[in-house]
């Protein structure tokens, strides 16, 4: 019997010091090494972020005064009463040009067509750069129509 149990406490022992002091018995692992290339740019992509985004020529402020300037509140919608914010998505190519401009959130298919209508008309703007290459950006903007 002390014979058995002596086996059986070396037995128990050797399994505990195997386990703490050889790790890499317990889990095997892979690694694989991803080459970083800091200045990889896939120029067929369309992004939705950049190290510098896209700009309307002068900024914020002036293409707020552009959809102001631009934009054509229906008079039947405003007659009704009809308001609200389209939302709009659209490409800025690396060009600068605008393209693949949509109403991701609508109001009215007229005030959706209106707001279609004004970010088509927009002039080039200032193309996205990521690691100072331009590359084309998607870009979600607001067109509020409010009745005063």
């Amino acid at each position: 019997m002390t014979k058995g149990k002596s086996i059986c406490k070396v037995l128990v022992s050797l399994f505990i010091v195997l386990a703490c002091y050889e790790p890499e018995m317990m889990a095997q692992t892979q690694t694989f090494t991803i080459p970083y290339r800091p200045d990889y740019v896939d120029e067929d992509r369309v992004y939705d972020v950049a190290d510098q985004m896209p700009q309307f020529p002068g900024g914020f402020e002036k293409l707020k005064e552009f959809i102001e300037k631009n934009r054509r509140y229906p008079k039947s919608l405003q007659d009704r009463g009809i308001q609200g914010r389209v939302v709009v998505t659209f490409v800025v190519e690396k060009t600068g040009k605008i393209s693949h401009a949509k109403v991701v959130r609508g109001v009215d298919p007229a005030l959706d067509k209106e707001a279609l209508r004004v970010v088509r008309k927009m002039p080039q703007w200032i193309p996205g750069r990521i690691y100072g290459k331009n590359v084309d950006v998607k870009y979600t903007m607001p067109v509020d129509f409010r009745l005063h």
